[in-house]
C-alpha cells in the first residue's frame, strides 16, 4: 500500500508500510484518500508559499539594520529561488513519510530501517536538538491558532480508521509538528546553514498557519460523510485514582453505526465512566505512551488553549526539576510556560502563591534605609528570595533579573534612563510573585510602564542627561512607585499618566525648538514649489529663437521673482504680482526676437518700462549684483545687435514667436507647439511625484532613524514633513537639526544610509529571549544544550 507513486518528472519514494491483515479494507481506502487529500493541499500551500516569500525576505532584508541578518535573509531568498520546485517535491516525499510513520509507529517499514536507526541517532546532535526546539516553537505558534473542534476531531477520526485510541495532539499523523519537521527535512537536503533554514521555517509559518483549518475541515467532512465518528462529544472524566480532572473524547452513542462505526466508538478515547477498567486518556498524552514533554522541550510542550491539563502540570514539573539543577533549558521551558498566555486566562492554575513572608522582606527591601536614587541589586534581591521562597519564587525572580539584564543592555537607551529602570526590579520581582500570569500577561500595568519609560527615554530627541527635567520627572515616578505599591497595580497606572505627562511636556518644549526651523522649511518648499510653477509657465513662451542667456536667465532668476509674487500673503496682491512679472518676461523675449526696421521704435518705447519691471522685480530676490550686472551687459549687446540686423532685414520674419507685439505696443502670448505638449509633460511630472511618494508612503512623523555619515551613526527623530513631502527635517537633541529634501531622503534610503531604527527593548520582547537559546548562550555563557 501506498509504494511506488510517482509524480511528474520526479519519483518519489513512499515507504511500504506493512498493516495488520485484520483492518478492513475500507477504512484503509478511505485513509488513503485522506492522506492524498492532505498531502495535496498541504504541497499546494508550500508551492503558494514558495512564490511570495522570496520577494517578502527580500524587503525584510532591505528594511534590517543588521547587516548579518540581511545577508542572512538574501541566501534564503537565494536557496527558494534557486530549489523551489525541488523544495515543495521534496517535502511532499518526506511529509508521505512522517504521515505513515505516524499512522502507524508499529508497523515494519521496508526500506526505511536504517534512515530510521540514523534518524534516531541524530537526535544526540546538538544541531538535531535545535532542529527539534525550532520545530517545536514554530509548531506551538500555530497549533494556537487552530480549531479546537476540527483538531479533536482529526485526531479522533484518523485513529479510528485503524482501530487505535486517538492520538496525541502532538502526534497526529498531519499536526503542525508533523508539516513542519516535512519541511525542515525537506529544507535540509540542501544543506543550508542552520539560521537561513530557520528564517525560511518562519516565512513559512503564516502560510501554514493560515491552510491547517480548511485542511482538517476538510478531512473531518470527508470522514463523517462515510460514517467515522460522525459525531462526537467531549466528555470530562475523574480517575479512580486521582482527583484531577482530565479530558477525553467519546463517540455519540446515537451515532456509532456505519461502516467503521463499532470499531471506531471503541477506541476515540474512553468508552463511558462506567467501563470496567477504562481510564480518562489525557490530551497531551496519548495512549501510545509517548513523551509528553521534557526539560530539553522548551518550546514545544504546549500548544496553546488547554489550560492546565495534567500532563501540562507534568511537564511542568519536570521543567522546574531541570532548571533546579542548573540545567538552562529547564530555565527556558519554565519561562516559556510562565508566558504563555491561554495558561493564565482565568486563573494561575496549580501554582502556588508567594508566601507572605517573603512579600514582607521584599517590601522591606523595597522601601529600606540608604541612598534612594540607588537601584538594589540582584543579588540582593537574590539572597532574599533564597532565604524565604520556594523553588518557583527563586526562578521567577532569576528571569526578572534576566529581562531587566537585556533593558541594560539596550544601547538605545541613556544611562540615565537605565538607572531609573533598574530601581523597578524590586518592584517587578514582588509584581511577579504576587501575580503568577506577569510574564503572560503583556498588559500588565508595571510591564507597560518599564516599556513606556524605555520608549520616552530612547527618544532621541529628549533630553535624557543627568538633572534634566525629563530624568528628574523620571526618579520622581519612580519614588512614588517604590513607595506606594504594596499589592494595589493601580500604582502603575498612575505613574504611566504621569510618565505620559513627561513626554508631553518634553514634546511640547522640543516643538518650540524646532517652530522656526518648521516655518523655514515650510517657506522654502512653497518657494520650490512655486518656482517650478513659473519655470512651466515661462517655458511656455520661449518658442523661437530667443537667445540662450536670455532663457537661462528666466528659469534661474526669473523663476525665482515670480515664486516670491505667488507666495505673497495677500491672494489680491499675489496675483497682481505674478501678472506684472509674467508680463515683464514676455516683454524681456520679444525684445530680443527677430525684428524688421520699422519695430526698431516700437522696441525703444518699451526698453524703459521693461528695464524698470526687471529691476525692481530683481530687488526682490538675492541675486549676486555682478551676475546682474553681466545679464543686463549682455542683454545691452543683444539689443544693439538686433537694431543692426532689422536696419538690414528686408524679408519676411517666420511667424515662430510665441509672444508678440500688438498694435497699441502691448505684448500678446499665442500658444504654440509648447502649450500643447504642457499637459503630457504634467502627467510626467505627476507620475514622477507618485513614485517619489511611493517610496517615502513608508515614512512617517515621529519615526525614529538611523543614519550613517562621515559624523557616524546616530539615531534621529522623523520631527517635520512638509504638506507636499518634498522636505523632511531629521532633529536629535540638543541642537541637531537637518532638512533633507525627498530626492535625498529616497537616495540615503535606497543607499542604506538611513534606515528605519528599531525600538528599545520591550519586556515582552526581553521575556521571549529569556525563553531562547539566544538568552542562555549570551547571559549564562553556557555553550552546551545537552539533552536530559
Amino acid at each position: 500500500m501506498y509504494a511506488g507513486r510517482e509524480y511528474p518528472g520526479v519519483p518519489l519514494f513512499f515507504p511500504t508500510v506493512m498493516p495488520s491483515s485484520d483492518i478492513p479494507a475500507l477504512p484503509l481506502a478511505l485513509l488513503d484518500a485522506c492522506r492524498t487529500m492532505i498531502m495535496d493541499r498541504l504541497s499546494q500551500v508550500i508551492a503558494d508559499a514558495l512564490v511570495r516569500i522570496g520577494d517578502e525576505l527580500t524587503a525584510e532584508a532591505m528594511r534590517s539594520d543588521d547587516a548579518q541578518r540581511r545577508e542572512l535573509l538574501l541566501d534564503a531568498v537565494m536557496l527558494v529561488r534557486a530549489h523551489g520546485a525541488e523544495i515543495e517535491t521534496r517535502f511532499r516525499g518526506s511529509f508521505g513519510q512522517v504521515f505513515e510513520q505516524r499512522m502507524h509507529p508499529d508497523a515494519r517499514v521496508e526500506g526505511a530501517g536504517a534512515q530510521t536507526h540514523a534518524a534516531e541517532l541524530s537526535l544526540l546532535s546538538e544541531d538535531s536538538l535545535s532542529d527539534t526546539l525550532e520545530v517545536g516553537r514554530l509548531a506551538q505558534h500555530v497549533s494556537g491558532a487552530l480549531d479546537a473542534d476540527q483538531v479533536l476531531g482529526i485526531r479522533a477520526r484518523l485513529a479510528a480508521l485503524i482501530e487505535r485510541d486517538w492520538f496525541d495532539e502532538r502526534r497526529h499523523p498531519a499536526s503542525p509538528d508533523a508539516v513542519f519537521e516535512s519541511l525542515r527535512q525537506a529544507l535540509s537536503e540542501f544543506a543550508p546553514r542552520s539560521e537561513v533554514k530557520t528564517a525560511l521555517l518562519d516565512a513559512f509559518s503564516p502560510y501554514i498557519a493560515g491552510s491547517l483549518n480548511g485542511v482538517y475541515e476538510a478531512v473531518n467532512d470527508r470522514l463523517r460523510a462515510n460514517q467515522v465518528l460522525p459525531s462526537l462529544r467531549p466528555q470530562v472524566q475523574v480517575g479512580n485514582d486521582s482527583a484531577r480532572r482530565v479530558v477525553s473524547l467519546a463517540p455519540d452513542p446515537a451515532n456509532s453505526d456505519g461502516p467503521s462505526g463499532a470499531s471506531a466508538g471503541s477506541s476515540a478515547g474512553s468508552t463511558s465512566s462506567g467501563a470496567s477498567g477504562g481510564s480518562a486518556t489525557s490530551m497531551a498524552s496519548g495512549p501510545s505512551g509517548s513523551r509528553a514533554g521534557g526539560p530539553n522541550d522548551a518550546r514545544a510542550g504546549h500548544t496553546g488553549g488547554a489550560g492546565w491539563t495534567e500532563s501540562v502540570v507534568q511537564q511542568f514539573q519536570r521543567a522546574m526539576s531541570a532548571a533546579q539543577s542548573g540545567r538552562p533549558a529547564g530555565r527556558r521551558q519554565v519561562t516559556h510556560w510562565l508566558s504563555d498566555a491561554s495558561l493564565f486566562e482565568s486563573d494561575e492554575g496549580p501554582l502556588s502563591p508567594v508566601g507572605p513572608p517573603l512579600v514582607a522582606a521584599l517590601t522591606d527591601l523595597q522601601r529600606g534605609p540608604g541612598d534612594t536614587q540607588t537601584a538594589i541589586t540582584a543579588p540582593e534581591i537574590a539572597q532574599r528570595v533564597r532565604a524565604q521562597g520556594s523553588p518557583l519564587d527563586q526562578i521567577t525572580a532569576e528571569i526578572v533579573s534576566i529581562v531587566f539584564d537585556y533593558i541594560y543592555s539596550d544601547r538605545r537607551l541613556p544611562d540615565s534612563v537605565k538607572q531609573q529602570l533598574l530601581r523597578l526590579q524590586v518592584v517587578a520581582v514582588k509584581a511577579a510573585l504576587l501575580d503568577r500570569g506577569f510574564f503572560a500577561r503583556r498588559q500588565h500595568p508595571l510591564r507597560r510602564l518599564i516599556d513606556r519609560m524605555s520608549e520616552v527615554g530612547a527618544d532621541p530627541d529628549m533630553q535624557t542627561a543627568a538633572g534634566a527635567p525629563l530624568v528628574a520627572g523620571f526618579a520622581e515616578v519612580v519614588d512614588q512607585v517604590i513607595g506606594d505599591f504594596m499589592t494595589d497595580l493601580s500604582v502603575f497606572e498612575q505613574a504611566i499618566a504621569r510618565v505620559d505627562a513627561l513626554a508631553d511636556q518634553e514634546s511640547e518644549r522640543r516643538a518650540q525648538a524646532l517652530a522656526q526651523a518648521a516655518r523655514e522649511a515650510a517657506q522654502r518648499e512653497a518657494l520650490a514649489l512655486a518656482q517650478d510653477e513659473a519655470r512651466a509657465e515661462l517655458e511656455l513662451r520661449l518658442e523661437g529663437e530667443v537667445p540662450t542667456f536670455v532663457r537661462a536667465f528666466l528659469s534661474r532668476w526669473w523663476s525665482e521673482v515670480l515664486a516670491h509674487a505667488r507666495c505673497a500673503r495677500d491672494a489680491q496682491a499675489s496675483a497682481q504680482a505674478w501678472s506684472v512679472g509674467v508680463r515683464a518676461a514676455e516683454y524681456l523675449i520679444w525684445s530680443v526676437l527677430p525684428k524688421h526696421c520699422d519695430e526698431i521704435t516700437r522696441l525703444a518705447a518699451v526698453l524703459p518700462g521693461m528695464m524698470r519691471a526687471l529691476n525692481r522685480g530683481l530687488d526682490l530676490i538675492d541675486m549676486p549684483s555682478a551676475d546682474r550686472s553681466a545679464f543686463f551687459g549682455e542683454l545691452m549687446r543683444a539689443h544693439t545687435r538686433e537694431l543692426e540686423s532689422a536696419k538690414r532685414r528686408t524679408g519676411s520674419i517666420p511667424s515662430r514667436a510665441s509672444v508678440q507685439l500688438r498694435q497699441d505696443g502691448t505684448v500678446t502670448y499665442v500658444p504654440g507647439a509648447a502649450a500643447a505638449t504642457r499637459t503630457a509633460g504634467a502627467g510626467a511630472r505627476a507620475v514622477s511625484a507618485e513614485s517619489s511618494t511611493a517610496a517615502l508612503s513608508q515614512l512617517a512623523r515621529g519615526q525614529r532613524l538611523d543614519l550613517r555619515d562621515s559624523a557616524g551613526a546616530r539615531t534621529f527623530k522623523l520631527a517635520w514633513i512638509s504638506p507636499a513631502r518634498t522636505l523632511f527635517i531629521l532633529s536629535r537633541h540638543p541642537d541637531e537639526t537637518l532638512t533633507f529634501e525627498a530626492r535625498q531622503i529616497e537616495r540615503m534610503l535606497r543607499e542604506g544610509e538611513l534606515l528605519p531604527a528599531t525600538g528599545p527593548v520591550t519586556v515582552e520582547r526581553a521575556i521571549r529571549r529569556v525563553a531562547s537559546e539566544e538568552a542562555v548562550d549570551t547571559l549564562m555563557r553556557d555553550d552546551s544544550l545537552q539533552p536530559a
